[in-house]
Formats: C-alpha cells, structure tokens, sequence
C-alpha cells in the first residue's frame, strides 16, 4: 500500500467506510458521529483495525479521519484483533471488508 498514490489511498478508504456502512445499514454520517451504539462503533473500529493493519496508516492519521485520539484508535485495534482471535466468522468477515 506504500507505493499507492494519496489520491488512490483515500479513494480506497471511502470504498472501505461505504462497503461496512451498507453491510451494517448504518449512514456514513452515523459512522462518523461520535455515537457509542454498539453497530456503529464496532463499525468504526473494524475500519479502524483495517486502515492500522492494511493501509499502515499511523493512529494519529486515522484518529484524525475520524476525530478522535491516537489512544482510542490503540484501543479499537486491539479490540478488533482480540475478537478476531476467537470468533472466526468476525475475522472472516473483517477479512472481506479488507479485500
């Protein structure tokens, strides 16, 4: 993903936050929000883990997509990987979104 272009890059993250907010029936604008309801923050940490793991976006970058701090995307990274690590079908589905 290095070698991709800013333009490509962000192209590719809009596709990303659509592709979750459309599987989820959440709005882009509920994603964004500073909403604590289960669907949509799982929703914002899984795009966060994928932007952190696949586009090796630095965690201030990504607090700054979604205005928040570096330690709260630390946190959702994490949680994601941690319940990656035991509900597979999660992992498979977080996997898909990344594709």
């Amino acid at each position: 993903m290095k070698h991709e272009s800013k333009e490509k890059i962000n192209e590719n993250i809009e596709k990303l936050i659509l592709k979750v907010c459309n599987y989820n029936d959440i709005s882009r604008r509920e994603l964004m929000s500073k909403s604590r309801l289960r669907e949509i923050a799982e929703s914002r940490q899984i795009i966060m883990y994928i932007l952190r793991r696949v586009y090796r976006l630095s965690f201030q970058k990504i607090a700054d997509i979604f205005g928040k701090t570096h330690a709260t995307v630390l946190y959702s990274v994490g949680k994601i990987k941690d319940i990656m690590s035991y509900d597979k079908d999660f992992k498979l589905m977080v996997k898909d979104f990344a594709a």
